[in-house]
This record gives structure tokens, C-alpha cells and sequence, in this order.
């Protein structure tokens, strides 16, 4: 899939953003809305803004596969924090 589309609750389309090889997986910060997705096909992780803009794509990957955010202290209990971002990869 080249594409990642945005819904809101009542299940309207928010925003469709094209062009990004491969996308698969995707994490979204509850907090600023921002989303991060993976690029299998480009090697990459993309990162969104609440609006579907591109903010950055970082490259260096090989085969990215899994996203997840890392807020600290939400586990805690202490409030939110600003989200990291964490991917895996294959390694090949």
C-alpha cells in the first residue's frame, strides 16, 4: 500500500496521504496526533502531522516492519510527556 488515509470517528475520511512506498504500519501519538508510519518498500519511517502533512522521512532501514511510541510517564501515572518514536526492523 502507497497510501494512508485518516478517519474520523464517525468514520468520514479526514485526510489521504499518497505516496509513501510501503506503507504498513502505523503509530499515533494521542497526545499531539502526530503518526508515524513505516516504509517497507522505501526503507524508511515517515513522520505525519495531525493534518496528513509529511513532516519528515527518515531513511536508513532495512525493512522496517513494526512502529511503536515510548510516552514517558504515561505507564507512570505522572502525565504526558513527548512521545519517541521506536522501529523495528529486519535487519537484512
Amino acid at each position: 500500500m502507497n497510501q494512508v488515509l485518516a478517519f474520523r470517528r464517525n468514520r468520514t475520511l479526514e485526510f489521504r496521504v499518497t505516496g509513501l512506498a510501503g506503507a504498513h504500519e502505523i503509530a499515533v501519538d494521542p497526545e499531539s496526533g502526530e503518526a508515524w508510519v513505516t516504509l517497507g518498500l522505501g526503507g524508511g519511517v515517515a513522520r505525519l502531522s495531525p493534518t496528513g502533512a509529511v513532516i519528515r522521512v527518515l531513511g536508513g532501514f532495512a525493512e522496517p516492519y513494526g512502529i511503536a511510541l515510548d510516552i514517558p510517564g504515561r505507564r507512570a501515572g505522572l502525565g504526558p510527556g513527548p512521545a519517541t518514536m521506536r522501529a523495528a526492523w529486519t535487519g537484512r
